[in-house]
C-alpha cells in the first residue's frame, strides 16, 4: 500500500523541482492502523514518507466530532491536541514562507490544516496553504490557459426571504479591486438557472458567488447554490451535478456560501460535491468554505482578500493575508467596515447591518450604545401587524423582532453596571470565524 502511494509522488517530483520551487507537497493516505504522509520538495531527488500513528477509525471519530455538519463553534484546544501528530511533518520538512500544498485523504478533506498550530501559531501565520483533491488534479488545473481572461462576474443574494447584507459588501469588494475588465453583477431575482450557467461560461478572471449554499450529506452531487425562486420543483438550486454540464472559463471561482467546500466520499476516495464539480468544469482555482460561514466575518475577510488579490497577490497569499487580518481585527475595525457597507447597501439591507453594529457594541461592553441601536431598529421598523398587505417587506422580520426586544432589554440592564467599553476586543479571533475558507487548485 505504501509503495503504491509513493509511486505517483516519484513521478511528480520533476514537476515540483522544475516549477514549484517554494512549494512543499504533503499528500496523506489514511490506512487502518496509521496515516502515511508523502512529502515532496523542490530540492529533493525523491519524496520522503512519514508514518503518523493515527489510524482510520481514530481519525474519523475525531474529525466527525469536531467538524460535524452544521458546525457552529470550534474547540480550538481540543482539535490541536488530538491532531497534533498530523502537523509534525509540516514543522520538519518546510520553512516559514514555503507554499504548503496538501492533498488530503478520507476524512482529512474536512480538516482545516491551515488553522492547526505549528510552532505555537496557526500554520497559516507561517505559510500560505492550498490543497487539491489529488496530486494529479493540480497538473490538470495548471494546464488550462486563462491568459485572455479579464474582469469578473458576481452572483449576489439570490433569496429575498433569506437576505444577506454582507453579500452586497462582497460585490463591492470585487467592484473596487478587480481593476482589469468589467464586472457583471446579477442580484436576487436575476440569479436564475439560465443566468448562472451563462455567467459561469464568461471568460473572466473571477466568478464570485455570494448566495446561500446547501450540502447534502447523502448525495454529494445534490450540493448546490440556492437560486431565486421560480416556482418549479427542481429550479431553486444549482447543484454539483449541474456544474458538471458547464464549461467554466474563469481563472478563479469563489463560492462564498455555507458548506460550499464539503464533499461526500465514495469508494476510492473520490469526492462528490461542489469542489470536484467546479474543478472538473474548468476552473483553475477555487475558494470554498469547509463549514457554515457567518455573514459578517465572511464579508470582512472577502473585502481584504480582493484588496490583496487585486494588488497582484496570488490567491494563496491573498487568502492568507485576509484570514489573518480577520483574525486580528478589533471591534473598532469591524465597526468601520460595517459603516462603509451601510453607506452603500440598499435601504432594505441596512437593518441587517444595524443589527451587526448593535451586537458589536454590546460585545465591546458599550451597553448603552447597544441598547440605543436595538431600540432605534424597533422604532424605525415597526411591526406591520396582521392587516398589512401580503408581501409587504419589513426588514426587521428577518432579524426576529422578539430577539431585538430581548437584546435591548439585556443591554439596558447591563448598562446599569457601568462596564467600561473596550473596542480593542477581537471578535473573530477563533478559527471558526477566519479559517472556514480554503483554496483548492492552482495558487499562482
Amino acid at each position: 500500500m505504501t509503495a503504491g502511494r509513493a509511486s505517483p509522488q516519484a513521478r511528480l517530483g520533476a514537476d515540483v523541482r522544475a516549477d514549484l520551487r517554494r512549494a512543499v507537497l504533503f499528500e496523506f493516505f489514511v490506512a487502518e492502523a496509521e496515516t502515511y504522509v508523502f512529502v515532496a520538495r523542490a530540492d529533493w531527488d525523491s519524496p520522503r514518507v512519514v508514518r503518523v500513528p493515527l489510524g482510520r477509525a481514530r481519525l474519523r471519530e475525531v474529525v466527525e466530532r469536531h467538524f460535524p455538519p452544521g458546525l457552529s463553534a470550534l474547540d480550538e484546544e481540543a482539535v490541536n491536541e488530538e491532531l497534533r501528530r498530523l502537523v509534525v511533518p509540516f514543522e520538519t520538512f518546510s520553512e516559514p514562507g514555503d507554499l504548503i500544498w496538501t492533498v488530503p485523504h478520507d476524512v482529512l478533506h474536512h480538516v482545516p490544516f491551515h488553522a492547526l498550530r505549528v510552532n505555537g501559531g496557526p500554520l497559516l501565520a507561517r505559510n500560505p496553504v492550498c490543497s487539491s483533491p489529488s496530486a494529479s488534479v493540480l497538473r490538470h488545473c495548471r494546464a488550462r490557459s486563462h491568459a485572455d481572461r479579464s474582469g469578473a462576474a458576481v452572483l449576489v443574494d439570490s433569496r429575498n426571504d433569506l437576505p444577506l447584507a454582507h453579500a452586497d459588501a462582497q460585490e463591492f469588494a470585487v467592484r473596487d479591486h478587480i481593476v482589469s475588465g468589467s464586472v457583471t453583477v446579477l442580484k436576487q431575482e436575476q440569479v436564475t438557472r439560465q443566468a448562472v450557467r451563462r455567467v459561469l461560461e464568461l471568460p473572466v478572471d473571477v466568478v464570485h458567488i455570494a448566495c446561500h449554499g446547501v450540502f447534502s450529506g447523502h448525495r454529494g452531487q445534490d450540493a448546490g447554490i440556492l437560486l431565486a425562486p421560480d416556482g418549479s420543483a427542481d429550479g431553486e438550486r444549482f447543484t454539483a451535478a449541474d456544474l458538471l454540464t458547464v464549461g467554466i472559463r474563469a481563472r478563479l471561482v469563489v463560492l462564498s456560501a455555507c458548506d460550499s467546500g464539503l464533499s461526500r466520499r465514495v469508494a476510492g476516495d473520490e469526492l462528490l460535491g461542489l469542489t470536484r464539480a467546479v474543478i472538473h468544469a474548468g476552473a483553475r482555482s477555487l475558494l470554498v468554505t469547509l463549514w457554515q460561514v457567518e455573514a459578517l466575518p465572511a464579508g470582512f475577510l472577502m473585502r481584504r482578500f480582493y484588496h490583496c488579490f487585486g494588488s497582484s497577490s496570488g490567491p494563496a497569499d491573498a487568502l492568507r493575508e485576509a484570514a489573518l487580518a480577520t483574525r486580528d481585527a478589533t471591534v473598532a475595525d469591524v465597526l468601520e467596515y460595517c459603516a462603509e457597507v451601510h453607506a452603500r447597501v440598499s435601504p432594505s439591507r441596512r437593518p441587517l447591518l444595524e443589527r451587526d453594529i448593535a451586537d458589536l457594541r454590546y460585545l465591546a461592553g458599550d451597553h448603552r450604545a447597544a441598547a440605543d441601536a436595538y431600540e432605534d431598529l424597533l422604532r424605525d421598523h415597526p411591526d406591520p401587524g396582521p392587516d398589512a398587505a401580503a408581501g409587504t417587506p419589513n426588514p426587521v422580520s428577518a432579524l426576529r423582532r422578539d430577539d431585538l426586544v430581548a437584546a435591548a432589554s439585556r443591554s439596558r440592564r447591563a448598562a446599569r453596571v457601568g462596564v467600561r467599553p473596550d473596542y480593542t476586543l477581537q471578535p473573530f479571533s477563533s478559527p471558526f470565524h477566519w479559517a472556514a475558507f480554503t483554496l483548492v487548485g492552482d495558487w499562482t
